[in-house]
């Protein structure tokens, strides 16, 4: 279990401080195993954060990995909203990002 609060403090922000957390998270990260993300005592994050560090997440494994492999505990709503809006926001880029790449590729 990784707590957030004790790893990043209660507030969330910075690309920087969502890069570091990333890289926190994914030194731990193993598809085998799930990780479970302790929000108690997290009071906010901004999107900049919550982009650089669960969007990145995303970007790197996949939503489908990322919710199976990730389990959110103790979580504000309005925190809760925002690491799926960029998560969802990141999946889309990515599959937008492929059906581009396979466009072109037909063209020639």
């Amino acid at each position: 279990m990784i707590k957030i609060a004790e790893v990043c403090g209660e507030s969330l922000n910075t690309r920087f401080y969502g890069a570091s957390l990333k890289d926190y998270i994914m030194k731990r990260y193993s598809s085998r195993n799930k990780i479970i993300l302790d929000f108690s005592n997290v009071k906010s994050m901004s999107q900049s954060f919550a982009d650089q560090c669960f969007g990145m997440i995303v970007a790197e494994i996949g939503l489908n990995s990322f919710q199976k492999n990730f389990k959110i505990i103790n979580i504000k709503a309005d925190v809760g909203k925002m690491i799926k809006y960029v998560a969802l926001k990141r999946a889309k880029k990515i599959n937008n990002k492929s059906k581009n790449q396979k466009s072109h590729a037909a063209m020639a």
